[in-house]
């Protein structure tokens, strides 16, 4: 079964039988602080769009990141 909500009590649920299905297409919405934007939209920032300093940051960061998960 495929159903359109995680919660087992919803009592709104939509639940569809695998074999009823022929086709499923997801729609991803981007949003920037509460407002839906274009996923081309230049106002996106994005690594490449870091400079020095941010990218040291943010592999700073990540290093940090994979530290902690190796210490669990």
């Amino acid at each position: 079964m495929i159903s359109d909500s995680e919660n087992d009590y919803e009592p709104n649920k939509y639940l569809i039988p695998k074999a009823s299905i022929d086709y499923i297409r997801f729609t991803n919405i981007y949003c920037s602080l509460g407002k839906d934007i274009l996923i081309n939209n230049p106002t996106i920032v994005t690594t490449k769009d870091f400079n020095h300093e941010e990218l040291s940051l943010l592999k700073s960061i990540n290093r940090k990141n994979e530290a902690n998960k190796l210490d669990v």
